[in-house]
This record gives C-alpha cells, structure tokens and sequence, in this order.
C-alpha cells in the first residue's frame, strides 16, 4: 500500500508538470451526455480547443454548427446568429486542467496504471459536481477520455482523439 501511494504520489506529479506547461491543447472530441430523465443520450461531436489555463472553445460540428465558449466563469454559445451568455459561480464550472494541475491536491481521488492507461477517479465536493474520471495515455499522459456526473446524475463523457499539445 506504501509502495502504491508513493507511485501514485510521483505519477499524479509528473501528470501535473506535463499540464502545468501545455499552454494550448487541441483535439477532436465526442461527447456523448447521458441524462436519467431522458429515452435518449445526446451526442456531439467537434473540436476542442484549450487555452491554458482556464478558456475552453468547442466548435461543434454535430448535430449542428455551433460553438461553446468557456472562460472563467462564464459560457458563452454561439449557434447561427443568435448568441447567449451565461454567468456561472465558481463551483458550476467543471474545469478538467485544474483536477489535473492546481487543484489535483484539493480532492479526494484515487490513481491507478493499469493496461497502458492510467485512470484518476475524483471524487466531487460540491452540490454541482458528483465525481469524474479521467483517463490518461500511460506514455505521454494525453487525456483520452473525461467521464463526470453532476448531481442531477447526468453523465457527461467525453473522448479525445488527433490531440495536439504545445
């Protein structure tokens, strides 16, 4: 168990370095969202482009041209002519590059390599978000998937491919 903890603690360090310098990151994505109260899950799918350290731009491709700005505390959609802004407080904000860089200390988690991959399961601790799970490639530590639940129990899964990080 020791041994374990002081492995994750080196691995969960070397994973935070990496992120702490990547500055721009882009990768093609699909999201799939799972909602409880819901026949159907959704699905999109698009590009993500990531400007360290806190602003997310999806342009999405599927189901229709639209585009998701987020920055600080705010969302901003795009999607034709019409665009809404919306202004989050700062637990509504699920920023995936702080789990892994400044706030990685802040939660309860668990690390484990196995197969390749290596998965961070966090554990939330607001009424906004439930947990997440993250899965890294084992060599380079791309994110290739983000699972997360908020506490409506909707699931919101994410999987990365073609990523470019600089």
């Amino acid at each position: 168990m020791i041994a374990f903890v002081l492995l994750a603690t080196g691995l969960e360090e070397a994973i935070r370095q990496k992120y702490l310098n990547i500055k721009y990151l882009k990768a093609d994505f699909v999201e799939i969202v799972r909602n409880p109260r819901m026949d159907e899950e959704q699905k999109f799918r698009g590009t993500l482009e990531y400007f360290a350290p806190n602003r997310a731009v999806f342009h999405i491709t599927y189901p229709q041209e639209q585009k998701m700005i987020v920055e600080e505390n705010r969302m901003i959609y795009i999607m034709g002519a019409d665009t809404m802004v919306k202004e989050l407080e700062g637990d509504q904000v699920f920023n995936p590059y702080a789990f892994l860089t400044e706030k990685s200390d802040q939660f309860e988690k668990t690390i484990k390599e196995e197969n390749g991959k290596i998965y961070i399961d966090v554990k939330g601790d607001s009424d906004v978000f439930e947990g997440a799970r993250f899965v890294l490639d084992a060599k380079d530590y791309r994110v290739l998937e983000i699972r997360a639940t908020d506490s409506f129990g909707v699931e919101y899964i994410f999987r990365f491919s073609n990523i470019q990080m600089k």
